[in-house]
């Protein structure tokens, strides 16, 4: 008997179980924004704006770009729809102020301030896909509403860049070349630095120099032509050599005030294999400011079995420089673009201990920090400091005046000043 009743008090408990799951499973969100806010944020658009007091259980995940910027807004105009909306305006217009400034700097901005509100403001909703508000409170000084936006910065950056907005486009980029031509097969090269040169090979250094200038100069580039220019006269005779190394060909640079270097060579040899006579060109575009290599490329043409060094026709056998110089100055225009060209660099100390395994951390909390931040290296390292390296967009000025606390979550390191030689320095929040 007591089996039995056991069994049977068992089996009513699994029913009442089972009801409670079913009820559970068919029941609705208690409200529409609960359920909308369960989406990732990729699926709202910007008519998805909702009341921001309702109570999520999700927050959800911003994707790669994206970043939340919250502005508190106040309004003396009547009735809450155009209160709402004249606060929402004001919003996206500030937040959009604020991200074009930390991307271009703020001398930038002045200049070009027209045209960035004509092209890129106006379609704030291209970069501001989701935009959210909370209640409309009545105070005695106004209407107060808070306004969440979701902007896309890679996409803002990317119009900026679209619009020419992110490089200098008064001023012509200026470009030496230090191409060396080296005729293996008669033991013969050419390099305009030093002396003696091969006086056979003079035509083909003038006749690159002359394509140079013309596949760059309507692009907005100016090449130097040092050869017609007698550039080898300026150079110190310590320097009049077969190689200059890097730093070489930037400190004469730097004496002329050239921002850009071209560097390669073109080698004339035989193919070990077919023992065809091969052209080898290579070629590297450095900005000298940054030691940044804005472009690059390598180009071979074999000459039919029939060609010799003698018979070779300038026009004709190097004809497949021409089109080298052409993808190479594509390759510059896309970095002018980028505002690759109009870089500084930033030397910043961090005093006190960064430890070994914090470094990558770091240098994403500082580029989150300052958007106008592109590239951030190791320079050098002690028990007491690390030095990094910034290259930056903008004045050095401008990257001080819009810089913030670098969080690491443990630690906050904040700016303390610059020393005699520029250099920035962050130490630790006490």
């Amino acid at each position: 008997m007591t089996h039995s009743l056991t069994w049977r008090v068992f089996l009513t408990l699994l029913v009442v179980q089972a009801l409670i799951l079913s009820l559970s499973s068919q029941a609705e969100p208690e409200n529409e924004f609960l359920a909308e806010e369960g989406r990732a944020p990729s699926a709202l658009s910007p008519q998805n704006s909702f009341n921001a007091t309702a109570v999520t259980t999700k927050v959800p995940l911003l994707p790669p770009g994206i970043e939340e910027k919250i502005y508190e807004g106040s309004t003396n105009v009547e009735g809450a729809s155009l209160a709402r909306r004249k606060i929402i305006e004001e919003a996206t217009q500030k937040i959009s102020e604020e991200m074009v400034l930390s991307i271009m700097g703020e001398a930038r901005f002045k200049k070009n301030k027209s045209i960035i509100i004509d092209k890129i403001f106006r379609q704030a909703s291209r970069y501001i896909p989701v935009i959210k508000t909370g209640d409309l409170i009545k105070t005695s000084e106004g209407q107060k509403l808070t306004v969440t936006l979701q902007v896309n910065s890679k996409l803002l950056e990317s119009m900026l860049q679209d619009n020419g907005l992110l490089y200098d486009n008064e001023t012509a980029p200026m470009i030496l070349p230090f191409i060396v031509i080296e005729d293996q097969l008669n033991n013969e090269s050419y390099r305009w630095w030093r002396t003696p040169n091969s006086q056979r090979l003079l035509s083909l250094n003038e006749y690159l120099e002359k394509q140079l200038q013309t596949s760059f100069f309507n692009s907005g580039f100016f090449i130097q032509r040092p050869e017609a220019a007698q550039w080898g006269l300026l150079v110190p005779t310590i320097l009049q050599q077969d190689f200059l190394s890097p730093e070489q060909i930037q400190t004469l640079a730097k004496r002329w005030s050239i921002p850009i270097v071209l560097t390669g060579d073109l080698r004339i040899k035989k193919d070990e294999i077919s023992g065809e006579i091969l052209l080898d060109l290579q070629l590297s575009v450095t900005q000298v400011s940054s030691g940044r290599v804005l472009a690059q490329l390598n180009r071979q043409n074999k000459l039919p079995k029939s060609e010799t060094v003698e018979s070779l026709s300038v026009k004709k056998n190097f004809s497949f420089v021409v089109q080298a110089f052409k993808d190479l100055n594509g390759q510059m225009q896309e970095a002018w673009q980028k505002g690759f060209l109009s870089s500084t660099l930033v030397r910043l100390e961090v005093q006190g201990p960064l430890f070994l395994n914090k470094y990558d951390l770091f240098k994403n909390a500082l580029k989150q920090s300052n958007r106008s931040i592109r590239q951030v290296k190791e320079r050098l390292i002690s028990g007491q400091s690390v030095g990094f390296e910034l290259e930056i967009n903008g004045s050095v000025n401008d990257f001080i005046s819009n810089f913030k606390s670098v969080n690491l979550g443990d630690r906050i390191y904040k700016f303390k000043g610059t020393d005699s030689q520029g250099q920035i320095k962050l130490a630790p929040e006490q």
